[in-house]
Parts: structure tokens; sequence; C-alpha cells
């Protein structure tokens, strides 16, 4: 239904005065009314638009906030399979995670740590990280939670010697306890995330860097909450089929 302005009726027939002067005062009346029926209309319209929220200030809630975590230290431990190994992708990897998660989930820098195989330190260390569970790994490192992620994938192609690429990164992400409880995600198998650049033309640097951004964010955004314009990126593959991505 449209907006109902409201009716203003004139007894002009009790205005005992001449057509000529009955006409100039129509007009005169009529000046004065308008921008006041105008004003009241759209302040109606205006209204409801002052009250709705701003697109950003609407929030995709967080599936496990881990700041909630943060009363003992929190663990970011990286890890490929033998098919995407790559260690020095670990460690760029965990350091833009942990970098995220303070960033965004608010965690303060002291409780949030890269651990094992994905940290600087681990070459100083005589334990094989390889042969430890999610928990072990956040115990040795003193943490009550840990973040688990294993690159199940990861590939670039050159498309062109110009420096154009191609590349690919798949994961699946967990978050123990240090008791060995999984925390998040519902699934046992952990959070899967397929992020692609389909073609890059500022070179493999720029390719794989896309890659790690885009999956950092898709990671994080499950411990926080997102706003909803920032949720989803250009360079996830998304499987529509889930209902999620329809509401």
């Amino acid at each position: 239904m449209g907006i109902q302005y409201p009716r203003i009726v004139i007894p002009w027939a009790l205005i005992p005065c001449e057509s000529k002067w009955m006409a100039t005062a129509q007009r005169t009346i009529m000046v004065f009314l308008l921008p006041a029926i105008a004003g009241i209309a759209g302040g109606c319209l205006l209204i409801p638009i002052l009250g709705s929220p701003a697109a950003y200030d609407i929030k995709v809630p967080a599936e496990f906030e881990l700041k909630q975590r943060s009363d003992k230290r929190i663990a970011v431990f990286v890890e490929s399979t033998w098919s995407a190994a790559s260690p020095s992708l670990n460690s760029e990897l965990a350091a833009a995670i942990r970098a995220e998660l303070i960033k965004k989930a608010s965690i303060q820098s002291d409780f949030l740590f890269v651990s094992g195989e994905a940290s600087p330190a681990r070459a100083k260390s005589p334990i094989d990280f390889r042969l430890l569970s999610p928990s072990q790994i956040a115990r040795e490192g003193g943490a009550g939670t840990i973040l688990y992620v294993r690159i199940e994938e990861f590939q670039m192609t050159q498309l062109h010697r110009e420096g154009y690429f191609t590349g690919h990164l798949m994961t699946r992400s967990m978050i123990f306890d240090d008791g060995g409880t999984q925390l998040w995600p519902p699934e046992s198998s952990g959070r899967l995330i397929r992020t692609r650049v389909e073609v890059n033309t500022k070179g493999s640097d720029a390719t794989r860097m896309d890659l790690i951004d885009a999956t950092t964010h898709c990671i994080s955004r499950y411990m926080y909450n997102c706003p909803k314009t920032n949720f989803n990126t250009k360079f996830e593959e998304i499987d529509y089929t889930k209902e999620e991505y329809w509401d």
C-alpha cells in the first residue's frame, strides 16, 4: 500500500469573499501547505531508513568464538600432506592466520602464537612434531587450545611467459583443546576451504599471497562476528548447493 498523505479540507464556502480574492487565497495557502505535506511524507520515508542497520553492521555470528579460549594460550599449527609439502607456505599461512585473529577476533598477541612445524623455533627443538597429535602439540607449547590447519593441496602454474599464473590451495581446519577434544567445527573431518586464483598477471609471489590471504580469511571468519559484506571472498571456491549461500 502506498503512503497515505494527510487530507486537509479547507471550507472555502464559508469564506465570504469574491471569487478573484478566493483564488488568490487558495494559491497562497497551497504554497504554505505543500512544503509541510512534503515534509511529513518525507519524514515517514526517512524514519525507517534511519532506523535500518548499515550493511556493514550486519554480522554473521561466529561459529566458535576463539577469543573466549584466551584464558590460556592459543596455538596455531599448520602442516602439509606429503603431496602439498611446502614448509615455507606452512610458516606464511600460520603467521597470516595469527595476524588476522589478532586484528579481527581481538585476541591479544601474547595469548596467540605459532607452534610446531610452522614455527621458526622448530629447528631448535628436539621434538618431531609430525609424530604428535594436535593436543600434544598444544601441551608442548603450554597452550590450552590449538587451531590445527592441514594443507591438502597446493599448486601454482605459469600460464604465460610474461608472468601470468593460476593456482589453488585447499585446507582443512579444526580446533582442539589440550585434552584432545575437537571443539570446532561440527564436522569431524574439519572445515574444508578451497581457494583458487584463475589468472594473476603480477607473477607467482602475488598469486601465492592471494591464495594465502583468501585462505586466512576463510578460516578466521568463523571465529568472530564477521561483517556479512566481508564474509565471502572472490577467490573462494563456493559449494552453491549448500543452503547457507542462498540465505
